[in-house]
């Protein structure tokens, strides 16, 4: 599986969901809560920004976990990019999550448009 052959993470990249890095510094996200992880936003990416980060935060050896959802070899990092996260153009995003004993505990979600 590669991240590679997905359309469309981030000069606002995600670290451990909690900050990114935006211009180069890094910043707070804005939290939300729907009774799941805390969500914070990332911010604006490109397509190729989305996908050279994804593969750069998961690290070598990851894999899909199942459709969409790719894991770090040590299982603490996840991306989310499948059929909802790419289903409606005015709301095509992805997600750098932090995963601790198999549950997410952080959610940075980030916008992504053309490059």
């Amino acid at each position: 599986p590669s991240l590679g052959t997905a359309v469309g993470v981030c000069s606002s990249f995600a670290l451990g969901g909690k900050f990114f890095l935006k211009g180069g510094k890094v910043v707070r996200g804005t939290l939300k809560r729907r009774g799941r992880a805390p969500e914070y936003h990332g911010g604006v990416v490109t397509e190729s920004q989305f996908v050279d980060n994804a593969i750069e935060y998961l690290g070598e050896g990851y894999s899909e976990v199942s459709p969409g959802r790719f894991r770090s070899a040590n299982g603490t990092r996840q991306v989310r990019y499948g059929g909802h996260e790419t289903s409606n153009p005015r709301n095509h995003h992805g997600h750098f999550e932090s995963v601790e004993n198999g549950v997410v505990t952080d959610n940075t979600v980030v916008d992504i448009v053309s490059d």
